[in-house]
C-alpha cells in the first residue's frame, strides 16, 4: 500500500548513499530519514517538516556551506528514491561535493541581489491628467477589523 511505497523509497535511498556497501547503511540511514522528512512530497507540494511546524527547516550548512548547490544530475525529473538519495548525500556532507561550493554560492547570492534590486524599486508613477486610479487605503491597515474594510478607494480621477 502507500506506506510500503515509501519504505521502499527508503530503503532504495540508503542504499545509493552507502554507495552500494550494504555493511554501511546505518552509516547514512539517519541522513536518509532525515533527507525523507524534510523534503517536499510531489502530491501535496510540501514537505512532512512543514506540514507539521509550519516553516521550512533551514539548516546550518545551507548558511555557512551550501550545500543545497550540489550539482543536481543531468535528468529531466528525480524519483522519490533518488530525491531521498540526493538529499542524504547533501545531509552527509561529503567533501568531495562540497569542492566547488564557495564560488557558486557567491555567485547565486549576486544574482539574487540583483534580481531582488529590480524588482523591489520604487517606481515612478507619472499619471496622466485624467486618468483613473485606485488609492490605498493605509488608514484601515491598523485597525483591528479591517478585514471588512475596502484595502483601496476609487476609482478616482487624476487632477494634476
Amino acid at each position: 500500500g502507500i506506506v510500503e511505497r515509501r519504505h521502499y523509497d527508503v530503503r532504495e535511498a540508503i542504499m545509493k548513499s552507502s554507495e552500494g556497501d550494504e555493511a554501511r547503511w546505518f552509516k547514512c540511514a539517519h541522513s536518509v530519514f532525515w533527507a525523507e522528512r524534510v523534503t517536499i512530497l510531489k502530491s501535496c507540494g510540501l514537505s512532512p517538516y512543514f506540514m507539521v511546524h509550519g516553516v521550512e527547516p533551514l539548516f546550518p550548512f545551507d548558511i555557512t556551506e551550501a550545500t543545497f548547490l550540489v550539482s543536481i544530475p543531468d535528468r529531466e525529473a528525480f524519483s522519490s528514491t533518488d530525491l531521498i538519495a540526493w538529499r542524504a548525500r547533501q545531509l552527509q556532507k561529503r567533501a568531495d561535493d562540497l569542492a566547488g561550493m564557495e564560488e557558486k554560492i557567491l555567485k547565486a547570492r549576486y544574482r539574487s541581489a540583483k534580481e531582488f534590486e529590480a524588482i523591489h524599486r520604487l517606481k515612478d508613477f507619472d499619471f496622466a491628467v485624467g486618468s483613473l486610479v485606485l488609492v490605498r487605503n493605509s488608514r484601515v491597515e491598523v485597525e483591528l477589523n479591517r478585514k471588512t474594510k475596502p484595502r483601496y478607494l476609487g476609482p478616482m480621477v487624476v487632477l494634476r
